[in-house]
């Protein structure tokens, strides 16, 4: 399965760039069931955390709106820039997540 989602803040997104790692780490601990236009906070340590938003949710080819996040499932994160006026910035691409359950996480250190 594949969720598309962008985050809620360009805050977030910044937070999500600088912490990838950790949130595909954490996005199956803490997340199972997404539905269609939903918020969700991800919790990156104690203190931080991000929210993000479910654009859409794939099947294979079909579109759904609700689903289970499980192993190998893909979460797809488009970016949202900060809004600065008169300065140039270099455009983002989309950040993948690649969900993984804990037990294959530890038997891959």
């Amino acid at each position: 399965s594949r969720i598309f989602v962008e985050p809620f803040s360009s805050d977030d997104w910044e937070v999500m760039q600088i912490h990838a790692g950790q949130l595909e780490d954490q996005v199956l601990n803490q997340v199972k069931a997404v539905a269609h236009a939903m918020t969700l906070p991800l919790f990156i340590s104690t203190s931080s955390m991000v929210r993000i938003k479910v654009k859409s949710l794939h099947v294979g080819a079909k579109t759904v709106t609700h689903g289970l996040l499980a192993p190998q499932s893909e979460v797809v994160v488009a970016p949202l820039e900060r809004k600065l006026a008169g300065v140039a910035r270099l455009h983002d691409t989309q950040v993948l997540l690649r969900v993984l359950a804990l037990e294959h996480w530890l038997a891959a250190r």
